[in-house]
């Protein structure tokens, strides 16, 4: 078919879109990488905005649409242009508007039975220390005697709570005496010390109970949640993340004038990357759709999205219809993006009923080359990637650049010109192992460490003052004409001119500027600058020697304030902090632009993770592979598993999907892989960094050739 009979077949689904719309039919709009779902989503919110913009004013109505990321959202504003009656915005922004109204009533309530469902929890636990043979003296006589002694005591266990086996027991020698049963308790230290910590929870938990049942505490509860947290903080009533879904849920569950608010108010919903979103908002979704069939009410949900690109472990996937069944299936299957020969490679991976075709038929140049290392020497696989990129780079146009997906976060820290930083992130330890993707090098802004977060504004605001079109307004503010031109236009010059190469070197020079130009802290052009830049108020700095010193405390807070203030980890914590501070400023640069996801001029090679690249797509894609994934436990053989799946007989296969843990995980590769793979839109080289032997079938499968690359 010609490109102009394509583009008229496209037209007529996006035409199905329509139809759904005029009759108010929840529906799914399901299509493969580079169909244009964005496009098509823009499309659906235009049309109403053109038939139903009237209705919406009169009706005092707004469309909501959702999507994954920040930077989604802003694409969506962007190319949607300026209207009132429209709210986009992330799911958790959207939520967090509907439910914020109940942080004194029916929140509280979840929130105290959130609290009760996790204290039974921790009691559990304990009851299970009852058939430890060290522990369960404890348990019987001793029991008032034992509590006693960790009230006591709670302070010098958290300060030798990290400290190793011999001198953590040395610390209780002196209770021995009057406590016989600490020699047995004391043999496994690890289980002790989870016992003890298990009662310390369980004092917390129950104070947070009876502040909430008590009639006047109850009174100054508000129910937050933290948007700068990827954990609940249950006890001092802040929730995260996945606990305003759940709380989200179940007040839509419970409450009919709440799904009648959120019907009325927004007759249309779209949900953009459906497959990403957590089933508990797809149960919400489906409980207000209900509502408004049992109510004869004209509204509808859109999901826009792609099973096969569920890349997060906490995506609803393909489960979606199993929650939500009675809604449209709409299918698209051209590829807008890629040439014929990605097309066909990403047609094998998915292998599917969305078989896509090139929606223009001249796309038929692209080129896929899969690269093997001979030798997998450890210590030369950094140099070997870049080996292969400098390869690369000689084969495509001069002002061309080459978008790498790499593995390992530690590689991509080295590659990405940022491996201090990472290094002495991971040794301060204040990120665990498995949240590092998230915490330090994921695009959005809200997942960061609030440490790594306080980096990232400081880096911004070196960034700012070295701009050659940074405006006064984008290092000042709103100022509601509070500042004097003069003032300004010295203060921004005494900023602009510092020269530093490090963060500690910033902090000092802040601080002299303000000590030498400030002393009473009344120059409202520093002022506007601190808040509008790093959410500073002024007035907290006069309470420290310097502004120096209040910034290492907010550091300092930020990273270990949970921990023991043993002055030795005090001292060994300060250590780690003034390692982050000395690392070069070129390497938090580079790290800034990597969670920006700046396309600099001079940059010809972007390092990226897998899970970064979502949405997006290349000319020329690089792709690192190895065995594992990730670096952590459960990539361990990720890749290797799948490619020796795919060389099974197709009884084979079918045998060992039985499996269910087997088969998700193997779903979750294939879609890894296929994300991958489909970002490129004419060249892609993969390069796998070991021994093929065992899987070169698999491989020959899907890329129909290997080379070794020398």
């Amino acid at each position: 078919m010609t490109l102009e009979q394509n583009l008229e077949q496209e037209h007529l689904v996006q035409e199905q879109i329509f139809d759904a719309i005029n009759k108010f039919d929840s529906f799914r709009f399901n299509a493969g990488a580079g169909a244009g779902k964005t496009y098509a989503l823009i499309e659906s919110i235009k049309y109403i905005l053109s038939k139903k913009q009237l209705e919406l004013r009169k009706n005092n109505q707004k469309i909501i649409c959702i999507t994954y990321t920040n930077v989604a959202v802003n694409e969506i504003k962007e190319r949607l242009g300026n209207t009132q009656f429209a709210l986009i915005s992330t799911i958790h922004e959207m939520l967090w508007e509907q439910i914020k109204l109940y942080q004194k009533s029916e929140l509280i309530e979840l929130h105290q039975e959130k609290l009760s469902n996790e204290l039974n929890n921790i009691q559990e636990k304990i009851e299970e220390y009852k058939k430890d043979k060290n522990l369960s003296v404890i348990f019987d006589e001793e029991f008032e005697l034992f509590y006693y002694l960790i009230k006591e005591t709670k302070e010098l266990f958290y300060e030798n709570r990290n400290y190793s086996a011999s001198i953590f027991k040395a610390c209780y020698t002196n209770y021995i005496p009057e406590h016989a049963y600490l020699s047995l308790a004391l043999k496994n230290i690890g289980n002790f010390k989870n016992l003890v910590e298990l009662f310390y929870k369980e004092e917390r938990y129950k104070k947070a109970l009876e502040r909430i049942n008590d009639t006047q505490e109850r009174k100054k509860i508000k129910i937050q949640y933290d948007s700068k947290s990827n954990s609940d903080r249950l006890t001092s009533m802040k929730f995260s993340h996945d606990t305003l879904l759940e709380y989200s849920y179940l007040l839509v569950d419970r409450y009919p004038m709440l799904r009648r608010i959120i019907v009325d108010k927004y007759p249309y919903i779209f949900i953009d990357e459906y497959q990403d979103t957590h089933e508990n908002v797809i149960k919400l979704v489906q409980k207000l759709h209900l509502y408004a069939q049992e109510s004869n009410k004209k509204w509808l949900v859109g999901y826009f999205g792609d099973t096969k690109q569920n890349i997060y472990d906490d995506g609803v996937g393909s489960n979606i219809l199993a929650i939500h069944s009675d809604i449209v299936n709409i299918d698209k299957l051209f590829n807008r993006r890629a040439h014929l020969q990605l097309i066909n490679l990403i047609n094998k991976i998915r292998n599917d009923n969305i078989q896509q075709v090139p929606i223009d038929p001249s796309y038929i140049n692209g080129d896929i080359q899969f690269f093997h290392l001979q030798n997998t020497d450890e210590n030369n696989r950094t140099s070997k990637i870049q080996e292969f990129i400098e390869q690369f780079k000689n084969t495509i146009p001069q002002d061309q650049k080459i978008d790498c997906l790499v593995p390992v976060n530690r590689s991509l820290a080295s590659l990405g010109g940022f491996e201090t930083i990472y290094n002495s992130i991971y040794d301060s330890k204040i990120i665990y192992w498995a949240d590092l993707n998230s915490q330090l090098l994921s695009h959005q802004l809200e997942k960061l460490h609030p440490a790594v977060l306080t980096f990232y504004h400081l880096v911004m605001l070196y960034k700012k003052l070295k701009g050659k079109n940074t405006t006064y307004y984008d290092l000042l503010g709103k100022t509601n004409n509070d500042i004097k031109f003069d003032n300004a236009k010295k203060t921004i010059k005494l900023l602009t001119d510092i020269k530093v190469t490090t963060l500690d070197e910033l902090l000092r020079n802040i601080s002299r500027i303000i000590k030498e130009n400030d002393a009473d802290y009344s120059n409202s052009a520093i002022q506007y600058c601190l808040n509008n830049s790093l959410s500073i108020n002024y007035s907290d700095i006069k309470k420290y020697d310097s502004f120096y010193e209040y910034m290492k405390d907010v550091i300092y807070k930020n990273m270990f304030e949970n921990q023991s203030e043993n002055e030795q980890f005090k001292e060994e914590n300060n250590l780690k902090i003034q390692t982050i501070l000395d690392t070069s400023l070129t390497e938090w640069l580079n790290w800034v632009s990597f969670i920006n996801e700046e396309r600099d001029v001079d940059l010809k090679v972007i390092y990226h993770t897998y899970h970064g690249t979502k949405g997006a797509e290349y000319n020329n894609v690089a792709i690192i592979m190895e065995h594992d994934f990730g670096g952590i436990s459960t990539g361990r053989n990720k890749f290797k598993n799948y490619f020796s799946h795919i060389q099974f007989s197709l009884e084979e296969q079918n045998k060992k999907l039985l499996d269910a843990k087997y088969k998700e995980q193997l779903e979750n590769t294939q879609n890894l892989i296929y994300v991958a793979c489909s970002r490129a839109r004419k060249n892609l080289r993969i390069l796998y960094l070991d021994d093929i032997n065992d899987i070169r079938t698999g491989i020959n499968q899907l890329f129909n050739s290997v080379e070794q690359f020398d």
